[in-house]
């Protein structure tokens, strides 16, 4: 899940343009929210979405994400 989150975002920056993206999931679910941290996203706000009441959001912008790398 790691590496597919990894090559997402990249994907999202490089081919889609994208300044900012964001991660939802559910508050319960702790083994995707260390996934989303992992690769480097930061959490944002706690927000109803897509049917899911607790659901937490996490957000990485471009300039986080290449200042991240070696």
């Amino acid at each position: 899940a790691t590496e597919a989150s990894k090559a997402c975002l990249e994907w999202g920056f490089r081919e889609a343009g994208l300044d900012t993206i964001i991660g939802r999931v559910a508050r319960a679910n702790s083994v995707s929210i260390r996934v989303l941290e992992k690769v480097g996203m930061r959490y944002w706000k706690q927000e109803a979405c897509a049917g899911i009441q607790d659901a937490l959001i996490y957000r990485i912008g471009r300039d986080e994400r290449l200042s991240a790398r070696p």
